[in-house]
């Protein structure tokens, strides 16, 4: 499949991102409603086609490709437990979880530019363009977050210029150097396991925020995307 279809649309998904996380902020009452049915979206996605991609992985990283998904998670809350307990200024502190999380953020949407090259790459075109609804969704949900991040911390515009663009760079970055098939997967495993601390630490509405029926619609609405899938696969 012709290279230039992923990198147009991680570049439309990446001009997307810039101008909602610019206007986001006027969506604050939708802020919960959005929030919690992305995740459903996302986390659906994460355990119903990144976890059966992990395990086909097996097949190419061998058994250790669980090991390097459980450092994915186990990384980023170290980092942020470590700043949390050695910064005893709430100001600096905020600063630094911020500059963690939006490091984060980067990564996460870097390494999905990966991974709607690797689909397309693998000739999945079905489960390529299936997969591009829930890292939308994720993305704009992103944005929410890191609007809120930035309330601390003032962005940089080289901050949202590399923020905006990462996914492009992501799948910029997976065609020009060639990526080998066994480092796909291993940086694949890693990022999901990103993914899934961030989805679970920020993402999905804590304590009493929110109601469960915007989560299930977007657990449903996945569903439907995953039989479709299915279906046409």
């Amino acid at each position: 499949m012709e290279p230039y279809i992923p990198l147009a649309l991680t570049l439309f998904f990446g001009l997307t991102h810039f101008f909602f996380e610019k206007y986001a902020h006027h969506l604050k009452r939708f802020d919960v409603a959005f929030t919690s049915f992305s995740a459903g979206i996302f986390l659906s996605y994460i355990f119903l086609s990144m976890f059966p991609e992990i395990v086909r992985g097996m097949n190419i990283v061998g058994d250790g490709i669980f090991f390097i998904f459980f450092w994915g998670f186990v990384l980023l809350h170290i980092a942020e437990k470590y700043v949390m307990q050695h910064t005893p200024s709430y100001r600096k502190r905020m600063e630094r979880l911020t500059h963690i999380r939006t490091t984060g953020f980067f990564v996460n949407h870097f390494v999905l530019g990966l991974a709607v090259m690797f689909f397309f790459e693998i000739d999945r075109p079905v489960v390529a363009y299936i997969s591009l609804i829930p890292i939308f969704y994720h993305m704009m949900s992103s944005s929410i977050l890191i609007e809120h991040l930035h309330k601390h911390v003032r962005e940089t515009h080289l901050g949202k210029f590399l923020s905006s663009g990462s996914v492009f760079f992501g799948a910029l970055f997976a065609l020009l150097l060639d990526v080998p098939l066994n480092a796909y997967y291993a940086m694949f495993a890693f990022i999901t396991g990103i993914l899934l601390y961030i989805i679970v630490r920020d993402t999905l509405p804590k304590y009493r925020q929110g109601r469960p029926t915007y989560f299930l619609t977007g657990v449903i609405f996945y569903l439907v995307l995953a039989a479709i899938e299915v279906i046409l696969a």
